[in-house]
This record gives structure tokens, sequence and C-alpha cells, in this order.
């Protein structure tokens, strides 16, 4: 038979226990570790720097490119200009079908043409050539430049190899004034440079790519090094958390973490140094509480038997035929005895309990039996209150029971008589029901309930202990050393 009885719940110990341990931050466990926070870092400095080297290469192979390129079109045009001067000097188209074969054999040449001077075609081949409406070049120069080609024009002159220069050669005596014949026009194609963009791009991109790998491969090397010692440590300490005895980490990684590691390491001496000592100093406490136990113990068992005697013989002399005032100082002298003999009682109990020393004896019983001794032990107390005092049976517990029959009626009376000693009007209740019957042994919970002032929720959390009781101006009032609640929670 197992018996509970349930304090009121203190707020302080609530707030004590729910500080102890602080709790973690909320999804804690779903942030990256410092090894994936460094990896991911790492990647996409190494992907952007990657991107960004591959671009940069690319755009400056491109424009190295673009220029070769604009020059092989310059130097073609001039060609194709002085090779045109004998068929625009004779506008002859066949004499200029030979040239324009020559030059559209080059490379990324798509398209010439031969003008007049009237600005008339004389020959045209391949792509369209740029639009006659743009203003004709006094030199050799880049007339249009298009998303696909470049187009390129020069003049043609009598005598075209000097178009391009107004020096005179020292060895010439006199030199014949130059005569416009018209114009030539060459189309470049940029399918090359789109090409070769594409492939340093390309080209780019992969080696990237590769030496982003590597690296990152060499970085995830060198992160996992350096974490090693973290991770390590982190275990310790959850370790230490854990209540290990005697956890230490190694010394290892960087200085910052070996500094962090010995610092750990101090602390854990610290703390195992200081828990020895409250260790030591608990034992030391225990074992005087023990000690002052016995002797409180041993002392109210040697006063309770002359206590006893002196109720007894007071007991005789009121039966002796006394006159009614010394019946009364015998009827007080008695009361203050049992009282006396009560708390001596309590404080035996107590001293038992805290000792170590009291040993419960279970036995059969019957359980409305034993609340009817109660009841009619503190029925005068209630009468002379003019107060209800009785019980309530749940209809599904048995009354047959197995336990500790004497110190259940202990609790009840302690608690029934501390409801009646606080109750002016009203009533006093045991309420007894199931808490559980399904297993052996059962559970049952009994409950004292009054119609008395009852308790101060700032009181409600100590009235349990040892000497207090719930209000030092009530104490005047009522008697009671305050052990009764202590001894109920203990037992």
């Amino acid at each position: 038979m197992k018996f509970r009885i349930w304090p009121a719940a203190s707020g302080r110990d609530a707030a004590a226990s729910g500080s102890a341990t602080e709790a973690p931050i909320p999804g804690w466990r779903k942030r990256p570790s410092f090894m994936q926070s460094l990896v991911v870092t790492f990647t996409i400095g190494i992907i952007a720097l990657s991107l960004l080297s591959s671009f940069a290469i690319s755009r400056l192979s491109y424009h190295i490119v673009r220029g070769k390129l604009l020059e092989q079109g310059l130097q073609a045009v001039e060609t194709f200009a002085d090779q045109s001067t004998l068929a625009l000097l004779y506008a002859s188209k066949e004499n200029a079908e030979k040239p324009a074969q020559t030059i559209m054999a080059f490379p990324d040449v798509s398209g010439v043409a031969v003008y007049t001077v009237d600005h008339q075609a004389l020959l045209s081949k391949g792509e369209a050539p740029a639009d006659t409406v743009l203003p004709w070049p006094e030199a050799i120069t880049l007339q249009q430049e298009t998303a696909d080609a470049w187009y390129f024009a020069a003049p043609v002159y009598t005598n075209n190899t000097a178009a391009n220069t107004d020096e005179a050669s020292p060895f010439e005596i006199s030199r014949p004034k130059r005569e416009l014949l018209g114009f030539v026009r060459l189309v470049m194609s940029k399918q090359s440079l789109k090409s070769v963009e594409r492939n340093i791009l390309q080209t780019n991109l992969v080696a990237s790519a590769v030496f982003a790998v590597i690296f990152l491969l060499f970085l995830l090397g060198i992160t996992k090094r350096l974490t090693q010692p973290l991770r390590h440590l982190a275990q310790s300490m959850g370790d230490a958390s854990k209540g290990q005895k005697n956890v230490r980490a190694h010394l290892a990684g960087p200085r910052d973490i070996i500094e962090m590691e010995t610092a750990f390491n101090q602390m854990m001496a610290v703390l195992e140094t200081r828990e020895r000592q409250l260790e030591k100093a608990r034992d030391n406490a225990l074992e005087s509480a023990r000690l002052k136990g016995e002797f409180a113990a041993n002392v109210s068992h040697e006063l309770r038997t002359p206590l006893n005697a002196v109720l007894g013989m007071l007991e005789l002399l009121h039966d002796m035929g006394l006159s009614p005032k010394q019946a009364e100082y015998v009827v007080v002298a008695r009361n203050a005895g049992e009282a006396l003999l009560k708390l001596i009682e309590d404080i035996l109990d107590f001293s038992r309990i805290e000792a170590g020393m009291m040993k419960l004896q279970p036995a059969d019983f019957v359980l409305y039996e034993t609340l009817d001794e109660i009841v009619g032990l503190l029925g005068g107390q209630a009468q002379r209150k003019n107060l209800h005092l009785g019980y309530s049976i749940a209809d599904d517990i048995p009354m047959a029971l197995h336990g500790e029959a004497s110190r259940l009626r202990q609790v009840l009376i302690n608690l029934v008589g501390n409801a009646l000693k606080f109750t002016e009007q009203g009533s006093v209740t045991i309420s007894v029901v199931p808490e559980q019957t399904e297993q052996t042994p059962i559970s049952l919970r009994f409950s004292v309930m009054d119609t008395g002032p009852g308790i101060a929720l700032a009181a409600q959390s100590s009235i349990f202990e040892a000497f207090i009781q719930a209000d030092g101006s009530s104490t005047r009032h009522h008697e009671g050393a305050g052990l009764g609640l202590a001894i109920c929670r203990q037992l």
C-alpha cells in the first residue's frame, strides 16, 4: 500500500529549477557547424573567384584577338585597294575579278566591293557591303561595325601605294599629282572572333573549375585539421556536462584553440576541487545531522518516560476527591503535560526520520476502521468548536488493505488536527479516492479539506518545512511547534 501526500508547489523552487540549466537557443541543432560554415564560405568564394577570373581573362583575350583581326582587316583592304587600281583606271570589271577572288580567300573575309569615283558599284561579291550613303573615307578606315561583321573601306588613287603618306622619296625629282579613281570595301565576319571568345571562355571555365576543385579539397583538409581540435573540445565539454569525472581536453591545434583547451582544463580542475570540497562538507553535515538526530531521539525517548509518570500521577491526583479549584489546577497541569508529551513525540519522530531510524511495519488493516479511529479520536476537539468532522471513501476502493496503518493514522491525525486548529466554523472532511487501482500496489489519494481561512499563496511553499507555520500572528494564537506537517511530508 502506497500513500502519497502532495504539498503545494513552491513557486520559488519552480523558478530555481527552471533557471538551473539555461535553455539552448531555439533551433540551434539546425544551424551549420563551424566547419560547414567555413566550407560554404570557401566554396562560394572560390566559385565566385573562378567565374570572375574566367570572364576577366575571356574579355582580355577577346580584346587582344579583336585588335589582331582589325589589323588584319585593315591590311587586307589596303591590299585590295592596291590591286584594284588597274580595274578602276580602265573601269574593267574583269580586271577586278582576280583581286576580289584573292581577297575573298583571306580568312574571315565574307564580302568585297569596288566602286567608281561616282559611287557606282563596279564589282560586288559575297555579303552586301556597307550602305553607300555612308561618307566615303579619305584614307583606309573601319567604316562600320555591326554585331556580326566589320566593314572596312579605302580610297583608290592613281598612285595608290602612296595613298597613306604625304612624304616624298628623296630620290624622286618630281611626283605627279594623285587622282582619285574610286573606292573599295571589304566585309570581315566576326565568326572567328566569337568562336575564339567561346573557346577561351570554356577553356578558362574548365581550368578554373579544376583549380577550384583542387583548391577546395586542399582547403577542406586544412579546415578539417583546424576544426578537429574544436570538435574534440566540444566533445569534452559535453562529457563534462553529463557529469563525467576527470574530463580533460587534448592540447592540439592552433595557438588560440590551445589557449581555449588550457582554460577549459584549468576550469575543470578548479570545479573538481570545489566539488570534492563540497562533497566533503556535505558528508560532514549529513553525519553531524545524523548524530544530532540520534541524540535528539535518545533524549526525547528518555524524556517521555518520566513525563508519562507525571501524567499518570496527575490522573490519580484528579480522582482523589479534590476541591473544584484543586481539580482545575490538576486539569491545567495535565493538559500542559499532554501538550509537552505530544511535542516530545513529534521531536522523537522527526529525529528518527532525520537519522534514518524510522522503519515501516506494514500489516493488514481495514480502511474505514482506521478512519473511524481518527474521527473518534479528534471528534471531541471538533465538537468543542461546533465543527462537523467526517470522511468519504470512493466506492471502487477495497476495504481490506495492506500497509503501514499506524503511520497513515499519524499523517491523517496531524493533517486533521491542523485543520481543526485553524477552522472556526464549518467542517473538516477526509476524502479517499483511487489514483490508480489497476496495478499492485494500488495508489490512493488522501485529502483533508476544511472551511478555514486558507493559506496565503506566499506561505504555501514553506508550511511543510520544519518549525514553520503559515502566519506568525496565528502562531501566537494557536499552539504548536511546526513539526506536524514536516513529519507528514517525510512520512
